[in-house]
């Protein structure tokens, strides 16, 4: 295959992936600064043709976008934010965006997870694709987020772009419910070996036949008793897993009244209060 990187210090570098059974050209981009590599790989969805791919990185994003609106707050030469869009070839068999979901947000997992190997570290998922560290009996603590976000032509999902923002060298000690992977190894990493790793994981995922047990096996709160507040209305939760529609499946013991089952459909109408205390609270 042949490889191609883009930048204003770098030559340009190409290379051809095979994906759904289409021969596809990948070319890698490094910017010093744009305000979200999001908006950057949607713009250039817009105009690629089929049958390409843009993976772009930065350290210094300025207006980071997360779920639901919210902003990613990045440190600038410390912290990562990489997107990869996929213009889909014409003759690429067409995907179930869910399921794409869920195989990218476990291979990136698995990814971060590699990363910080070694370190006593648990790397799980927080529906929908938040990416959680933790060493046993403490808190969870979220270094990635996760912003998946597709385009449509005609009524044809013809490209989507994937969007991940990693909390990487910056100190996060002290910050409610945040973390670096600096934090749990004490080590620097270098940006840019981390964005070509998050891409051929990403790469990978595009590829998975059936990516249920793997995200299951990371999906925070699977199977077990945990507190939430669903539309302010506190309770315990135990997830059961995630549907084809993408909402959180739940058996759900309201405080004060009888256990039902329950569909939440956006994320911001849960808070997942039992993921921030340790085992002794």
């Amino acid at each position: 295959m042949h490889r191609s990187m883009e930048s204003e210090n770098m030559p340009t570098l190409q290379f051809a992936i095979d994906m759904q059974n289409a021969s596809m050209v990948l070319t890698e981009r490094h910017l010093p600064r744009t305000t979200s590599t999001n908006d950057e790989a949607i713009a250039w969805l817009k105009t690629a043709p089929p049958g390409t791919a843009l993976s772009v990185w930065t350290s210094n994003q300025t207006h980071g976008r997360g779920q639901r609106g919210n902003e990613w707050e990045q440190r600038e030469g410390l912290d990562l934010a990489w997107s990869l869009a996929i213009k889909w070839a014409d003759s690429a068999i067409e995907a179930d965006p869910i399921a794409l979901n869920k195989a990218v947000t476990a291979r990136l997992c698995a990814a971060v997870e590699h990363l910080i190997s070694g370190h006593g570290v648990e790397c799980g998922i927080k529906w929908p694709n938040d990416i959680l560290l933790r060493r046993a009996g403490e808190p969870w603590q979220k270094c990635a987020g996760l912003l998946i976000e597709s385009s449509w032509k005609a009524g044809r999902w013809d490209g989507v772009c994937i969007g991940l923002g990693v909390n990487v060298n910056s100190d996060r000690e002290g910050a409610p419910r945040q973390c670096s992977l600096r934090d749990y190894t004490q080590s620097t990493f270098p940006l840019s070996s981390i964005a070509s790793a998050l891409c051929e994981a990403a790469l990978e995922a595009l590829e998975e036949a059936d990516c249920e047990a793997e995200y299951n096996r990371r999906l925070i709160g699977l199977k077990n008793p945990l507190r939430f507040c669903h539309l302010e209305h506190p309770g315990i939760g135990i997830i059961e897993g995630v549907n084809a529609k993408g909402s959180l499946v739940l058996n759900w013991q309201p405080e004060g009244s009888s256990a039902k089952r329950l569909e939440v459909a956006q994320s911001n109408e849960l808070k997942w209060d039992g993921l921030w205390l340790s085992a002794r609270d």
